[in-house]
């Protein structure tokens, strides 16, 4: 009898998932959604309706608008679409565009990667050098915070700021620039020493992603498109859209399924700015399954190497990614005030899950989760 990802998983993974929510205040995580046998694959049944087969329940119970589903099982792949990407709307399809919220933190950890390679930044760099002259970094008297210690969530930073100016409102990152983030820093100490404790910070990978920028001389979003979505065949994955590409975004709904705002990231988007395409997405997944030969590649498996080992229970990190407790898979989720979206990949079994929704609810861990453990039970 195949072991449940649950059991494989164990508790690092509720852990991460709990964690790694966008919200200001993260969204605990549902596991106890109603038993049924939707695993179970009929005869013949092949991979694309097995899928469509278990995200209809979730549609029918109303737990999301829409949900676009990218799925793989070694060499077999399918996207599934469910629901509208509007109350009134059309179909989500492959085109179709969601915010992706914290799994933007994968992106960025790669870039960081890519930057590792190509000798712009050194791991154990003291991440104040990624900022301008007159900005510091806190230390705990003499130990710095290194631009691993960000990139593992162990900096000692906060999940957020405290001089956000729009935090409790529908769009509370837009208008927290890396100027309001440099005033923070200078006037912040830390309540511990940098790489003692896992805590999650939204404030440290938004600057370390504007960090990495600085250092290549170019905006986050430009370098992105220029080191990775372009390269990697992406092309609907940026922050900032073009006319043509916002006409496809889904329209976006809260924890109560009632239309909300978009989210903007003033220019520190690396924590959870960027927006993509199931499409898109299933060929991120698929890069790392058949890990190109490049330069591209080798930023891929810097930032998927285990960086840090979780300790009491906290997340084991690659650059970016959380390690799950069988030590194959990377996991990210995120969420904005109107999506929600995870990313499960398992180099052991070749497998992989993404689900993009445009409904904020954890549901969708629940979803991704169920159609992992089914494509293993295959």
């Amino acid at each position: 009898m195949p072991r449940s990802v649950f059991a494989i998983f164990g508790r690092t993974f509720l852990v991460a998932l709990y964690l790694v929510c966008f919200l200001p205040e993260a969204i605990p995580f549902e596991t106890d959604s109603a038993e049924t046998n939707s695993n179970k694959p009929f005869p013949a049944e092949t991979l694309k309706e097995r899928v469509q087969r278990v995200a209809q329940t979730y549609i029918q119970s109303q737990s999301m608008v829409g949900v676009s589903i990218a799925v793989i099982d070694g060499d077999v792949s399918a996207t599934v679409h469910q629901g509208r990407t509007s109350e009134i709307g059309p179909p989500p399809n492959d085109a179709t565009l969601y915010e992706i919220g914290s799994i933007s933190k994968v992106f960025t950890g790669i870039l960081l990667a890519d930057a590792v390679k190509r000798g712009q930044i050194r791991l154990d760099q003291d991440a104040s050098e990624l900022l301008p002259t007159g900005v510091t970094m806190p230390r705990w008297q003499d130990r710095p915070i290194t631009v691993l210690d960000v990139a593992t969530h162990r900096s000692g930073l906060p999940r957020l700021a405290n001089n956000m100016p729009s935090l409790h409102t529908a769009n509370p990152y837009g208008d927290y620039t890396s100027a309001l983030a440099y005033e923070f820093l200078n006037s912040h100490s830390l309540r511990r020493a940098p790489g003692a404790k896992y805590e999650y910070s939204n404030l440290a990978f938004g600057l370390l992603g504007h960090g990495i920028g600085r250092k290549a001389g170019i905006e986050y979003d430009k370098l992105l498109q220029q080191r990775l979505t372009n390269p990697l065949g992406m092309p609907d994955t940026r922050v900032v859209l073009n006319p043509a590409q916002t006409a496809k975004l889904a329209t976006p709904y809260d924890t109560q399924k009632q239309p909300t705002s978009n989210w903007d990231f003033a220019d520190m988007p690396g924590a959870g700015g960027i927006r993509s395409s199931i499409v898109d997405m299933l060929q991120f997944a698929k890069m790392h399954l058949q890990v190109p030969q490049n330069e591209i590649g080798a930023a891929i498996e810097l930032a998927w190497q285990k960086h840090h080992v979780g300790k009491n229970g906290d997340s084991s990190m690659g650059l970016g990614w959380h390690l799950m407790g069988d030590n194959s898979t990377r996991s990210h989720n995120g969420q904005t005030g109107g999506y929600h979206s995870i990313i499960l990949i398992d180099r052991k079994t070749q497998s992989a899950v993404v689900v993009l929704a445009n409904t904020a609810t954890d549901a969708v861990d629940a979803l991704a989760i169920e159609l992992l453990e089914m494509i293993r039970q295959n």
